[in-house]
């Protein structure tokens, strides 16, 4: 008597079609383990870019206004892109301007102003602006600017925080 005959297969013959239940869940908790790991990792990698980048635009913003008050002998008073339009000054040459004056490191609802106001001015100072005109700005992006520029502290050294939507970068002081 052959045991295939009647159509039944012992169990051991018999051909598996699809995954277990068990075998799902295990997969299942691998790719959320997986995801636990990434997603902060993630999250860092975005920090730190933005960072990075906005850094970069405020150095080179404060480095163009440092090598005109240089060249112009003194320091003329008043805030610089205030209203993002790239208002100036009196005295000083935009030519000389990075273009990063207008980019919106932060996104479309950030700007860059640099501020040499009177009250600035007299102390020979003059300072770069980064304000957020959407809200509280990311307080790990904040810290992580000063970490690049400064001492890490966002209460002290030349990288501080105004309020929640102002990081102010002293550039310039004589």
């Amino acid at each position: 008597m052959h045991l295939l005959a009647a159509g039944h297969a012992p169990s051991s013959l018999r051909r598996r079609r699809g995954f277990t239940l068990v075998e799902i869940m295990i997969v299942v908790v691998i790719i959320g383990l997986l995801a636990a790991v990434a997603v902060p990792a993630l999250k860092q990698s975005r920090v730190k870019s933005a960072a990075t980048r906005t850094a970069n635009d405020l150095k080179k913003v404060g480095d163009a206004f440092s090598a005109m008050i240089f060249e112009n002998s003194g320091m003329p008073t008043g805030i610089y892109n205030q209203d993002a339009n790239g208002t100036v000054p009196a005295g000083f040459l935009t030519a000389d301007l990075p273009a990063v004056i207008y980019s919106r490191p932060l996104g479309p609802n950030s700007t860059i102003s640099f501020d040499l106001r009177t009250s600035l001015a007299a102390a020979n100072e003059g300072v770069v602006v980064l304000t957020s005109l959407a809200g509280d700005m990311d307080p790990d992006v904040m810290l992580k600017i000063d970490q690049i520029m400064d001492d890490g502290n966002l209460s002290t050294g030349e990288v501080r925080r105004a309020n929640a939507i102002q990081l102010i970068y002293k550039a310039y002081s004589q």
